[in-house]
């Protein structure tokens, strides 16, 4: 175990310093050790505290495990900026060539950012931290080579366009850029510990930042400013606004059995209405008249797990207003810069309604539940 841990740290110091350095054994015997960025160094250390607060043991070991994810994490997001600068300098160009190269590159660093360690939070599964983050290190290789090889290209870029400001350069304090892009503090950098590069520009966030989705689970659906999320690895332009929406709906076997009652009618029955908050339909054969009529009666959600990697970015809970029976189906962010942001949510539902037979009639109930997480990122397209 002890001559896996130390072929981890050589392999990632080399990454870091993007320079491979021989084998693990030169490593540990040249005591190589990760080249850290101020921000990289303040996150962890400020991870550190807050595990030990929580009572959890951080050995050297995990403290460089640590030092080094946080660095991987910065370099992505850093390397991400540079590309997308280099991607408005070929599109003025009109080259084609560089600005395929630059869009398969970006894509390879969000499925990185993706299969890195969430970022560090006060969850349930604190005591889990160090072993995503030790699991992440183990697998780690495919990473590593793709952002040497980007960093290569960088280079290459950056003989084309050496104007191009990089990604933790003090930005110019003319024409209102304030912080730094990937830095330890600022509205631009998504602070020290988040965010996937892009700022603001006079207090505002820049236009070509996007809410793009890293990952979603469950039975309930998302909306981005009430576009539904298909699929993972899905953006929705931001177009410059400094706020936006993501609202939930949970969908249970009610909810279903509406939105699929068209294409399931049962033979002599008529669909009075069916949506997302009701369904009514009508039964005729021969002698025999029925109907049935749901309504949503309460609907309420409970956020949790929420995590915002940037302090300068804010939820709120609030209700969409889609139906009076709603509540807290919606979280509406106001924000300067980029940020990564995850959570996990409940939704329960109560239906009510009414049975209409040749025996009579009678008042019906029925409840349903749904859940499912989402993480996305602000960050430039």
């Amino acid at each position: 175990m002890k001559s896996t841990v130390w072929m981890v740290r050589g392999l990632t110091a080399a990454l870091i310093s993007s320079v491979l350095i021989g084998t693990p054994q030169f490593a540990r015997s040249q005591g190589v050790a990760p080249i850290l960025s101020e921000a990289a160094a303040v996150a962890a250390e400020k991870i550190q505290e807050r595990l030990r607060a929580a009572m959890i043991n951080v050995t050297p070991e995990d403290m460089k495990a640590i030092e080094v994810t946080e660095q991987h994490r910065l370099d992505v997001k850093n390397i991400y900026v540079d590309l997308s600068h280099y991607q408005a300098a070929y599109q003025k160009d009109g080259n084609q060539a560089r600005l395929q190269e630059i869009a398969h590159e970006k894509e390879e660093l969000r499925l990185i950012q993706r299969n890195l360690p969430a970022e560090f939070s006060n969850s349930p599964f604190l005591p889990r931290y160090m072993e995503s983050i030790r699991s992440y290190l183990k697998d780690s290789t495919k990473s590593q080579e793709w952002i040497k090889r980007t960093k290569g290209q960088e280079k290459i870029y950056r003989m084309d366009h050496p104007e191009v400001p990089l990604a933790g350069e003090k930005a110019a304090t003319k024409g209102g850029e304030t912080g730094k892009t990937g830095g330890t503090s600022g509205s631009g950098s998504g602070g020290k510990t988040g965010g996937s590069g892009g700022g603001s520009v006079n207090g505002q966030p820049d236009k070509n930042l996007e809410v793009y989705i890293i990952h979603k689970t469950g039975d309930c659906e998302f909306y981005i400013n009430d576009q539904k999320v298909e699929n993972e690895r899905q953006g929705f332009a931001l177009n410059g606004q400094s706020t936006f929406t993501v609202r939930v709906l949970a969908i249970g076997a009610r909810r279903k059995q509406s939105r699929e009652f068209i294409a399931n009618v049962p033979d002599h029955t008529t669909a009075l209405e069916h949506d997302d908050y009701g369904l009514g339909y009508e039964t005729r054969s021969g002698t025999f008249t029925g109907s049935t009529h749901w309504k949503v009666d309460q609907e309420s959600y409970v956020w949790s797990g929420t995590h915002i990697s940037n302090s300068s970015a804010q939820s709120t809970t609030t209700s969409s207003g889609k139906n009076k029976a709603v509540k807290d189906d919606t979280l509406e962010f106001r924000y300067q810069g980029a940020f990564t942001f995850k959570a996990s949510v409940q939704g329960t539902v109560k239906w009510k309604g009414r049975s209409q037979r040749p025996a009579g009639v009678r008042d019906i109930t029925s409840d349903d539940s749904a859940s499912g997480s989402i993480e996305f990122s602000v960050s430039p397209k």
